[in-house]
């Protein structure tokens, strides 16, 4: 009786842990939960109308542009996710003409995101003041680089490839004197 309730407790158990693990997302398979990315794309939206320090009318004027811009580059990447599983079939077909029309696509889709990417600069360059502009620049590279260290499990705000602790060549093992050891801290 006991090896039978012990081997249904562990067999229960095996089923909650597997129904727990997250869905798998890599390259092969792009997020498609919408609310997800909704909810992303807010985040980003919020971060930069807090460091560009928008009033309530200039903060709306601006996240209308802004959220145009980025469903348009959406679009594109949904489009671009399409053309990689094209291209990844016709490779593994071997085909090389279906290759060749492809990678065309993929071209082309390469260069209507920098052309959207590019138009949508503009018009928020028309809603911004140029300090402003200057600012919505890093505060762009500063959220990815945060999303970047955080998939990375890096600090916020550490540069990237340093690790952290004390600096390399200084410590115990030297006297703290700079000196670089025979096999340096990592």
């Amino acid at each position: 009786m006991k090896r039978i309730v012990f081997s249904v407790s562990v067999l229960m158990l095996s089923c909650v842990m597997a129904m727990a693990q997250r869905p798998e997302c890599g390259r092969d398979k792009p997020n498609d939960n919408p609310e997800f990315m909704q909810k992303a794309r807010a985040e980003r939206a919020e971060y930069l109308v807090s460091k560009l320090g928008l009033g309530d009318e200039e903060r709306q004027v601006f996240l209308t542009i802004y959220d145009e811009v980025e469903g348009a580059k959406q679009a594109c990447m949904a489009q671009r996710h399409s053309i990689l599983d094209e291209l990844r079939k016709a490779v593994d077909a071997s085909d090389e003409a279906a290759i060749a029309e492809v990678l065309a696509a993929y071209s082309q889709n390469h260069e209507a995101m920098e052309q959207i990417s590019k138009e949508g600069d503009e018009k928020i360059a028309k809603v911004l003041s140029p300090v402003q502009m200057a600012k919505f620049v890093i505060a762009e590279e500063d959220f990815r680089r945060s999303k970047i260290n955080k998939l990375n499990g890096r600090a916020p705000g550490r540069p990237e490839g340093k690790p952290e602790g004390r600096p390399e060549g200084r410590g115990p093992r030297n006297g703290g004197q700079g000196r670089p050891s025979a096999a340096p801290w990592r």
